[in-house]
């Protein structure tokens, strides 16, 4: 990722500064040779103004022989650097200017054939041992005299300060990208270190290490809060492994305890196979017990997924209805079920569930003749169900446990129960974003009651 994000921001800078660099080098390399032409055409208009200007100092009439104007010019110029001019009568170098050239092409014999052939102004280019030259030729005729003046720039050597300050440019503009990579690369170093170590944490942990921490700069900066999301996601998992941990440990007693009896009895019949009639029943209630606990396990596994509640708009005297049906087959007690008007959202199976587990619970620890209120009714926010009964209640200590895995309430020693149906009924409130809690109740016993708010 540093190699990728560096590349991200160097590689655009990259070419942008060699499209710059190209742009910009086409255009001032442009602008000077579009200078050296037009200083040679300069020097051509001021030959032709020389020639319809100059005069015979002996006869004061117009100077037309090609030779001496050429040679009044010639002696007038003082060429620039890397500039050399001469003049030609007849094909032959008679004068030149008195500045030395890094090349005499006033010598150079195929130079001179070349612009001896020129008829008019020409401009041209030509290859010497200091690179192009650039050159032109002004034609000077009288009658049958004729005669030209050749005027050289070495445009490489007039350019080579340019070129020379873009070359520094372009090293220079390497430099600065290279010193940019590197503070990126140390920067992206920086940057990624806690991250580093925020992975090199993950690949450490174990199921016995999720004590363990991040520890959280005081900047208080993208990466210390992911720090401290992470620490936070460590206490979840250790809170979770830990409850699974004790869940996992107290299922495999309760499920030790029927096979003990299943395998005992089993050993029983294999010693003496007239015991087979007593032993039958007993396997056979510890398989439904057992049986019972696993679903009702799976039930509680469920509980989380998203397919575990199907809501729909119910009526509420309907649920409360339907409510009271299912009671008659459950139970004989005295049930007496309040119920109000209204329509609320949830998922009426779940619901039923929850509330006849919280029945049966009431049934088991109320004397035969008391009695179990019911009542329904939208309180504030919430559609509150409230199960009431006059057992020995739940201790101040146990009210936060009891909706806990195999947690149980006093006075259960006699009482047949897996230790799993308040954990589903809880699971149930929680699954449609409610709640479960358990207070004391004016008939003396519990009171038990689910909040499902408005969706």
């Amino acid at each position: 990722m540093r190699w990728t994000i560096l590349g991200s921001i160097m590689v655009p800078v990259l070419i942008l500064l060699a499209v710059m660099g190209t742009a910009i080098s086409t255009l001032v390399l442009a602008e000077s040779a579009a200078e050296v032409d037009d200083h040679l055409a300069r020097e051509a208009r001021e030959l032709s103004l020389l020639a319809e200007r100059a005069t015979d100092p002996d006869t004061g009439q117009a100077l037309t022989d090609p030779r001496e104007l050429l040679e009044l010019y010639i002696t007038r110029t003082i060429p620039d650097p890397n500039e050399t001019m001469f003049v030609i009568e007849d094909g032959l170098v008679f004068a030149r200017t008195t500045d030395t050239p890094p090349v005499r092409l006033d010598q150079d014999l195929n130079f001179l054939a070349s612009v001896n052939s020129a008829n008019t102004v020409e401009f041209g280019d030509w290859e010497t041992e200091v690179g192009n030259a650039r050159f032109v030729v002004v034609p000077v005729t009288s009658g049958s005299k004729s005669g030209a003046l050749v005027a050289v720039i070495f445009s490489d050597l007039e350019s080579a300060p340019i070129r020379e300050l873009l070359i520094r440019f372009g090293l220079i503009a390497l430099f600065s990208l290279s010193a940019m990579a590197a503070i990126g690369y140390l920067a992206a170093n920086r940057i990624f270190r806690p991250i580093q170590g925020l992975t090199e944490f993950a690949s450490e942990l174990e199921g016995d290490a999720l004590s363990r921490r991040i520890q959280v700069g005081e900047v208080r900066n993208e990466l210390d809060q992911l720090a401290t999301e992470f620490n936070t996601m460590l206490d979840r998992l250790e809170e979770a492994f830990k409850s699974q941990r004790e869940f996992v440990d107290v299922a495999g007693h309760e499920l030790r305890t029927p096979l003990t009896i299943i395998r005992g009895h089993f050993d029983l019949m294999k010693s003496d196979p007239s015991e087979t009639a007593n032993a039958m029943p007993v396997i056979q209630e510890e398989l439904d017990r057992m049986a019972r606990l696993v679903s009702d396990l799976q039930t509680l596994t469920k509980s989380s997924a998203p397919e575990f509640l199907r809501p729909d708009t119910q009526e509420i005297e309907t649920f409360a209805n339907d409510l009271k049906s299912k009671l008659k087959t459950l139970t004989k007690r005295k049930i007496q079920l309040v119920s109000s008007a209204g329509k609320w959202r949830f998922d009426d199976q779940r619901l039923s569930q929850a509330v006849l587990q919280l029945v049966e619970n009431a049934a088991k620890y109320t004397p035969t003749r008391s009695n179990i209120n019911i009542s329904i009714g939208v309180i504030g926010s919430n559609l509150e169900i409230s199960v009431d009964d006059s057992g020995p209640g739940i201790d101040d200590d146990l009210k936060s446990q009891v909706w806990e895995p195999f947690i149980r309430g006093k006075g259960n020693q006699n009482v047949e129960g897996s230790g799993l149906g308040l954990s589903l009924v809880r699971a149930i409130a929680m699954a449609h974003g409610g709640e479960a809690v358990v207070s004391d109740s004016s008939l003396g016993g519990a009171r038990f009651t689910l909040r499902i708010p408005r969706k």
